[in-house]
This record gives structure tokens, C-alpha cells and sequence, in this order.
């Protein structure tokens, strides 16, 4: 296993220009902090403000904003995906919405998509390189499994009735 590399020098500097932004409920920072120096590589790739506030037990706008604010300061890289609603592909990234358009083929199941913001476009956040740099960075060096379970495929998507993920059914059903 890979020791973590990261820019502690450039982390106490976007750490300090985040904390100045605004005043933060008390342990927001070193929750933050403690992800960002222990959490794997795909737990930084894709990261969903939403399930962080649960994960952590705080509210939700505050992990809003303290994912916006840490992307004005340098720790995360924002990207708005358009995600496929059949088979949870993401279609495209977009680092701003004016490239958006009203419909979408899917070219992993071939289906054609209306896109409506609230249900297909999902609003991430990756740690910025000169942070940490991990593998989902450069998707070239992902193993098939990797790049089409986990980078190719939107985080979150919901279980099947059965309670299998939707990598798993994907396992289950490609050799």
C-alpha cells in the first residue's frame, strides 16, 4: 500500500484562508481536515457536500458552503456531471453550466435523455492536486474495473430493490 503524499505546507494555507472566510461551527475545519488526511483516494474523488453533512453530523448548508468555500481557496476542484438516469454513466463534466444543452444520448445503454437539473445534473467536489494528488486524477492509470465502476460511473446511485449496488448488479452481469 502507497504512503499518502500530501502538500502539508499548501493544506495550512488554504486551511488558514478557509477558516477566515467566515466563522464555522465548532470541529467543521478538523472534520474536514481529518478527511482530507486519512480518507482513500476514491472517498476524495466525487464528493457530495449532502452525504458529508450526514456522515458528520452537521447541517447541510454548512457543508454547502464549506465545499464552496473550499474550492474559492484552492482544496477541492468543483465539476458540475451530467449523469445518464438509466444506467448512472456520467455523460459529461462541466466545470460551468453555460455548455449545458436540453437532451443527451447515453453511449453506454444508448438511451436519450431530457435534462433536468434536480434529477441529472449532480454537483461534485475532488480534492485539488497541488492538496493531494490521487489516482482518479489521472484516469488513465485506473485499472478497466476502476475507471468504468468508479470513475465512469456516477457516485450515489441508489440500490436495487434487491440491496445490491449498482456496481454489483454491473459485476454480476458483464464478464
Amino acid at each position: 500500500m502507497s504512503t499518502i503524499q500530501i502538500n502539508e505546507q499548501f493544506l495550512d494555507e488554504k486551511f488558514a484562508e478557509l477558516e477566515a472566510v467566515k466563522s464555522w461551527s465548532p470541529r467543521v475545519i478538523s472534520k474536514l481536515e481529518t478527511m482530507i488526511l486519512t480518507a482513500d483516494d476514491f472517498m476524495l474523488f466525487r464528493i457530495n457536500p449532502l452525504k458529508f453533512a450526514i456522515d458528520k453530523a452537521m447541517s447541510e448548508n454548512e457543508a454547502i458552503d464549506l465545499f464552496l468555500c473550499g474550492t474559492k481557496v484552492g482544496l477541492f476542484e468543483m465539476e458540475w456531471h451530467l449523469t445518464c438516469a438509466y444506467c448512472a454513466q456520467v455523460v459529461e463534466s462541466f466545470r460551468e453550466l453555460s455548455d449545458l444543452y436540453t437532451h443527451f444520448g447515453c453511449k453506454a445503454c444508448n438511451s436519450v435523455n431530457d435534462i433536468v437539473l434536480d434529477d441529472y445534473i449532480q454537483v461534485s467536489f475532488t480534492i485539488s492536486q497541488q492538496i493531494r494528488d490521487i489516482i482518479y486524477h489521472h484516469p488513465e492509470h485506473l485499472s478497466t474495473e476502476d475507471y468504468y465502476l468508479k470513475y465512469y460511473l456516477s457516485k450515489g446511485v441508489r440500490p436495487s430493490p434487491e440491496g445490491l449496488s449498482f456496481e454489483d448488479q454491473l459485476k454480476q452481469q458483464t464478464k
